[in-house]
């Protein structure tokens, strides 16, 4: 009813009342909710069982009884043995996990139907295209209380989709039950949710028409995500270049070898990487903007992470982006008393 209402009100050119954005937003949330895959959280089989559990499961004596009914059990097995067949060997450890893994494969596709959850991931990316699209068409009628409750439905979208990227044993048991070809991922929900994220909380901060108030809800919480992002990009580029080197030492041919989950948990890895490009960008390219007490304040963290992805030579636009901040940013500020460097004398 609000986004019919929204269209009504929007075909006969007039502003939507504050109340009636509150009922959108209130949808808004709604639809998140209910359409997050959660059907994706199931809960893992067991680990594999080892050879002596598995023996003890197919009948195998145990051996930790007292010595006296175990001699009894020994007599008793050479008497009998003569007359009964041998019993049937124990299945090893691999074949057994690979029953248990078609067994709780078959389980979970009749519980869980991907059908529905593919539809639910296509529908949380349509929602964050669109609340992106609001805001940017309707940024001046919105109130900042509005903007925040956007800017948590899209950071819980983020987190879901993030946390279950993370979980490389959840998806990996998803693949072999049948979800997707390959390793799943949410790799686009996670990359362009948190670009609408970091979209909102920077016009917040850096928004000087509105209230001051509505800049200090966000900052700590944005720079800690930006920082976060930052640090975690460039370590990524260093693991990466190292297990490159290492390949190539190894006489590896792209994958080193490796094959099975750790060649497809690898691919995905390497995929985000380049999805991260236009979120770092973004972030230094915002940081740019900020004033210059508000640059001064975060300058100590900003200075060692500058400098670490001037040495990532995979991606230049990254590389542009911070020699543009220093540029733009450090270089007329360097006279400056908050940015001057300490000298010490070297003999």
């Amino acid at each position: 009813d609000a986004f019919r209402l929204m269209s009504c009100e929007y075909g006969s050119r007039k502003h939507l009342s504050r109340e009636l954005w509150d009922q959108i937003v209130a949808e808004i949330e709604l639809l998140f909710t209910r359409s997050t895959p959660s059907e994706l959280i199931v809960p893992l089989p067991p680990p594999p069982r080892s050879v002596s559990q598995l023996a003890a499961a197919h009948g195998a004596r145990d051996d930790r009884s007292d010595h006296g009914d175990l001699d009894e059990s020994k007599r008793s097995s050479r008497e009998e043995s003569a007359s009964s067949p041998s019993p049937p060997p124990s299945p090893s450890l691999n074949e057994s996990n690979v029953e248990l893994d078609r067994i709780a494969s078959a389980r979970l596709d009749a519980e869980v139907d991907f059908r529905v959850i593919r539809t639910k991931c296509v529908t949380q990316l349509l929602l964050i295209g669109m609340v992106e699209t609001i805001i940017a068409c309707n940024y001046l009628e919105l109130s900042t209380d509005q903007l925040q409750r956007l800017a948590a439905t899209l950071q819980r979208c983020f987190v879901f989709a993030h946390e279950f990227n993370s979980n490389i044993a959840l998806r990996v048991y998803l693949w072999k039950a049948g979800f997707m070809s390959s390793v799943p991922n949410l790799l686009r929900q996670e990359m362009t949710g948190l670009l609408a994220l970091l979209r909102v909380k920077f016009w917040l901060l850096l928004d000087a028409h509105r209230d001051r108030a509505s800049a200090d809800l966000v900052r700590d919480e944005l720079f800690s995500l930006c920082f976060d992002a930052l640090r975690s990009f460039a370590a990524a580029c260093d693991d990466n270049r190292n297990n490159t080197a290492n390949n190539d030492d190894a006489g590896g041919d792209g994958d080193g070898g490796v094959v099975g989950d750790e060649a497809s948990t690898g691919a995905s890895s390497h995929a985000e990487l380049p999805a991260l490009v236009p979120i770092i960008v973004f972030i230094v390219e915002q940081l740019a903007q900020l004033d210059t007490r508000e640059l001064c304040g975060v300058w100590p963290t900003l200075w060692p992470i500058c400098l670490k992805l001037c040495t990532v030579e995979e991606f230049p636009a990254v590389r542009r982006a911070v020699a543009a901040l220093l540029e733009d940013r450090l270089q007329p500020q360097l006279a400056s008393q908050s940015f001057q460097p300490q000298r010490t004398l070297r003999l």
